[in-house]
């Protein structure tokens, strides 16, 4: 019977660990996990009947493998869809805040754009497809959308995706999909245009959640995993190394043997354990840089102001705020907030102010007041609000970040040693399901081969 160590205790170990159990039940599998309890970021906390997330809020119902998750755990009837409110999304504008078209098409229709950004973005069909092996997410942003588009559009989506700078994030590590639609047809326009032909009633993905938070998926997991595998919480892994047995996980001063690893953790710890392994290569690993945040979620013991009706809104580094956005939580899914009250949780820092961790909560929350107020026209300090710090919250792709990728799984491919997680495959909760699940079906080929 293969035994199997996954070293990682958030979504990406827990749904590592069900899938493989999934497709090969036989298999002893223990689960180490540093903390004291799993779902690393996802946290839902209630407090006097408001639902404060500290991380992921919700997750696109648009990839198969989380809705077969989903029906898996028995969350069914537990989920809930974002409501109609939230399609309204706004940017932040000379202090004001731009509603953004609902659909691409209405970008030309809309006064979201002016004038010469709508003549700019004509030209996008005739543009060029780029020759270069990466770019960032700004150079490519301005090349095919012209450089209105990529500060006003481009800035802030990236912001609210990874925290971060789209001038330093790579096009195609982190928005892939993009770059693919240029290499293939040439041009996005035409991308779209052909996939409006050939999927034409195919519907767009919607936020959804759970009624008591995002903390019930690590529960369901927990809950179909604790008869199957082995949990140890609160121990750090020291090291991995390979011996001609199988892989030994230290810890503590003790060690056990497996027959296969699999990392599941951020990118520093998994540079540290698999030092022996990667030999140069763990310097890079552990070098992936995150951005730094601190998430506040705010509750107000008040009716919600009429114009706070929608899912938020995103601030372009062209405004010179350190707040990178605000979601009206309470409007996005019902049950966050009590009612005749509504919640709000803004997220600060990032590539705006790399040290925000660093700032006393007076500090913080001087920073939520000053924008609540001019943007929102709240005058008053929330009734209740939980400053969270996220000192390493989200894995940075930066120009190169494939060539990591591809570098780490050349030397492991003959190895019983297998990587995942957010900081390699995609930040989004729907990234790491789906890593997982390519996971499971890799260890279960590499020991079909043996």
């Amino acid at each position: 019977m293969p035994s199997i160590a996954i070293i990682g205790g958030g979504v990406s170990g827990l749904t590592s660990a069900l899938y493989i159990h999934k497709a090969l039940p036989d298999c002893a599998i223990t689960l180490y996990e540093e903390d004291n309890r799993l779902g690393g970021k996802i946290k839902s906390e209630k407090q006097s009947d408001f639902l404060f997330e500290h991380g992921p809020n919700g997750f696109m119902d648009s990839r198969q493998e989380m809705l077969d998750l989903c029906e898996d755990l028995e969350l069914n009837d537990r989920m809930i869809k974002s409501n109609d409110a939230s399609a309204e999304r706004f940017i932040l504008k000379n202090g004001k805040l731009k509603r953004l078209p609902k659909k691409p098409p209405h970008i030309f229709t809309s006064n979201f754009l002016p004038l010469h950004a709508k003549l700019r973005l004509m030209c996008e069909p005739f543009i060029s497809k780029s020759g270069k092996e990466d770019e960032t997410i700004y150079e490519f942003a301005c090349r095919r959308l012209g450089k209105y588009m990529a500060d006003n559009v481009l800035d802030p989506f990236t912001s609210g995706v990874f925290g971060s700078d789209c001038r330093k994030i790579s096009i195609r590590s982190a928005f892939k999909v993009l770059r693919d639609m240029e290499q293939e047809h040439g041009s996005l326009f035409k991308a779209i245009l052909t996939k409006m032909k050939n999927s034409p009633k195919k519907k767009q993905g919607k936020l959804s959640s759970f009624k008591d938070g995002m903390e019930e998926l690590i529960i369901g997991l927990r809950k179909k995993l604790e008869d199957k595998i082995s949990f140890k919480t609160g121990v750090k892994i020291e090291k991995v190394s390979e011996s001609e047995t199988g892989c030994e996980v230290s810890y503590s001063g003790s060690s056990e043997l497996y027959d296969i690893v699999i990392t599941a953790c951020p990118a520093e710890p998994t540079g540290n354990i698999l030092q022996s392994i990667l030999g140069d290569l763990a310097g890079e690993v552990k070098n992936i840089p995150y951005t730094s945040i601190s998430v506040v979620p705010q509750g107000f013991r008040s009716p919600k102001p009429d114009h706070i009706n929608a899912f938020g809104y995103l601030i372009p580094t062209s405004e010179n705020s350190k707040v990178l956005g605000t979601l009206f939580d309470s409007c996005v899914f019902n049950g966050r907030a009590p009612e005749n009250t509504f919640s709000l949780r803004a997220m600060v820092g990032g590539g705006k102010d790399p040290d925000i961790t660093k700032k006393t909560d007076e500090e913080t929350l001087g920073l939520i007041l000053a924008e609540n107020r001019q943007t929102l026209g709240i005058e008053k300090q929330a009734d209740l609000h939980k400053i969270i710090r996220w000192q390493k919250a989200i894995p940075r792709y930066e120009l190169g970040h494939w060539k990591l990728i591809e570098k780490l799984e050349e030397l492991t491919a003959d190895k019983a040693i297998f990587v995942t997680g957010n900081a390699f495959y995609g930040v989004s909760m729907n990234d790491c399901v789906t890593a997982s699940a390519k996971i499971a079906e890799r260890v279960k080929n590499f020991l079909e081969s043996k």
